[in-house]
């Protein structure tokens, strides 16, 4: 597709921009920590039995110790990536990363649920330093071109998290090593973390937002009021019985979100916002983030449900359960890889057919919802699930980002990381209402039946996704000039040349998902 002079000299990035071989090492150096953020969630998840036997952990202990890094997590994605605008995005990055290191131990090492608990909100709180930086330096490290792979990597790096969170967490833990059971899951990060410095730190230049953004931090308490209002209740309210807290927080909730964007609109003529609400101008922004609501209320309530399905419902061994993930991992690494060339020559029609396989991919699953179904069959299942994710994310994430400055890629990149986390939470909040009322009597009918609950409001946010996805801005084709003025451009190349140029450009919105 013809691109404009301007968007040629948007993508020229900041003059400290690697390049060649220099910038496939940036990326090796920042992807290690999406990839401890993604592995430490979902190991902590096989690891809940365990924990109950081990510290004596109930059932809001266990819902704090995984719930608590992502309430963390979700509240500091918006901060931590306009530090990381502020005071330069490789400092933050690997500041967040040494303190996720030192979280990551303190958890292994402790010796109660709250301390277990106090250190896994620690752990959130620097990953949510960490998490947005990895985005921003993508954003200004590459063109678009070069972008696009280097989100199929980052998608690449999310499958992996995935699997190895599920399947090579579930063996660490039967491998008992030097008898500490759970506990390598989170010392594991000390020396991934401790590499990743020692190889990186010099690989990856400083980058920062020119205008030094000040630090908004009336707007940060309100934007954290108004996420915890909605988060909290979420997560706590189920294991507690929803008690009226927890429904005077959701009502409490917009409110305290008009506020913070009153806020933000206030202080914009005076000083650079935490959230510049300009970038909700663009349409392909707005639509991107809505896809990214369904898309990740889907991928966070699936991955929760099946994993009770297959031990409860299934009756498979934590071992199996965890191995089941590996197919649809190795799906969204396949699909990840190609999505970039797919985008390339068929723009977001990619995205429509990712959202389409997730609806199949469920579909398949609840045809083989039982206790005896053969497992091939919901290997299938799962695999075209996670074909249909890899096809989703890098892209999705591309037209996201595609037009946001630069200068503000900390701060939006920290909105969407915020969107997915929230949206993942509601989600699995709202289609495990179903699941755990089928499955209140504890037998593996009630299992199945929940689960094919679930999967059924799964496949109808997999359909709001792909309906979203057609929404977005198709790519700009160049123009033909008409006959006439192609002889007044012979008659003058000079005026033909300008003439050819501006049909070649986009409109000034620019929007695309192949420019993603």
């Amino acid at each position: 597709m013809a691109r404009s002079a301007v968007a040629d000299l948007a993508d020229a990035g900041p003059p400290g921009r690697p390049s060649g071989p220099g910038a496939w090492l940036v990326l090796a150096a920042i992807l290690p920590g999406m990839f401890m953020n993604v592995f430490d969630f979902f190991a902590v998840n096989v690891a809940t039995p365990l924990l109950h036997r081990d510290l004596g952990s109930g059932p809001p202990a266990l819902e704090l110790i995984v719930g608590g890094y992502g309430l963390t997590f979700s509240l500091g994605l918006v901060t931590g990536g306009r530090l990381g605008d502020r005071y330069g995005r490789r400092r933050v990055f690997f500041s967040g990363m040494a303190l996720f290191a030192l979280a990551s131990a303190a958890s292994g090492a402790a010796p109660t649920s709250g301390s277990l608990v106090a250190a896994r909100l620690l752990q959130g709180a620097a990953a949510s330093v960490m998490v947005p930086q990895v985005l921003s330096i993508v954003r200004v490290s590459f063109p678009a071109r070069e972008r696009r792979v280097a989100l199929a990597c980052y998608g690449m790096t999310i499958a992996l998290g995935q699997v190895c969170g599920q399947a090579l967490g579930g063996i660490i833990m039967s491998a008992d090593i030097l008898g500490l059971g759970w506990r390598p899951i989170f010392f594991i990060n000390v020396p991934v973390a401790a590499a990743t410095f020692l190889l990186g730190f010099r690989r990856v230049p400083e980058s920062r937002s020119p205008a030094r953004p000040s630090l908004d931090l009336t707007g940060v308490g309100l934007l954290t009021l108004a996420a915890g209002l909605l988060i909290i209740p979420i997560v706590e309210g189920r294991p507690l019985g929803w008690p009226i807290w927890c429904w005077i927080s959701l009502i409490a909730a917009p409110a305290a979100g008009a506020g913070f964007v009153c806020w933000e609109r206030r202080v914009r003529g005076s000083r650079q916002p935490l959230v510049d609400l300009a970038l909700f101008r663009s349409r392909d922004f707005r639509r991107g983030l809505l896809v990214n609501v369904t898309l990740y209320a889907t991928i966070s309530s699936f991955f929760f449900v099946l994993g009770l399905y297959l031990q409860d419902g299934r009756g498979d061994s934590p071992l199996a359960a965890g191995l089941t993930f590996v197919p649809l991992a190795a799906g969204n690494f396949v699909a990840s890889l190609s999505s970039s060339a797919l985008v390339e020559r068929y723009g977001r029609t990619t995205l429509t057919a990712g959202a389409a396989l997730q609806a199949a991919g469920l579909l398949m699953l609840i045809a083989a919802a039982g206790p005896r179904s053969p497992a091939a069959v919901v290997l299938s299942g799962v695999t075209v699930f996670g074909l249909g994710q890899g096809l989703l994310i890098p892209p999705i994430i591309g037209v996201v980002l595609s037009r946001v400055p630069a200068t503000d890629s900390g701060a939006a990149a920290g909105v969407l990381i915020t969107i997915q986390q929230m949206s993942g939470t509601a989600g699995l909040a709202l289609v495990s209402l179903g699941f755990f009322a089928a499955s209140g009597d504890g037998h593996a009918g009630g299992y199945v039946t929940g689960f094919w609950i679930a999967c059924a409001c799964d496949v109808a946010l997999a359909l709001g996704s792909l309906v979203l996805s057609r929404l977005l801005a198709p790519p700009q084709r160049p123009r033909r000039a008409a006959p006439a003025a192609a002889a007044s451009q012979a008659a003058s190349p000079a005026r033909g040349t300008a003439r050819r140029l501006s049909a070649a450009r986009p409109p000034a919105t620019g929007r695309g998902c192949r420019d993603a």
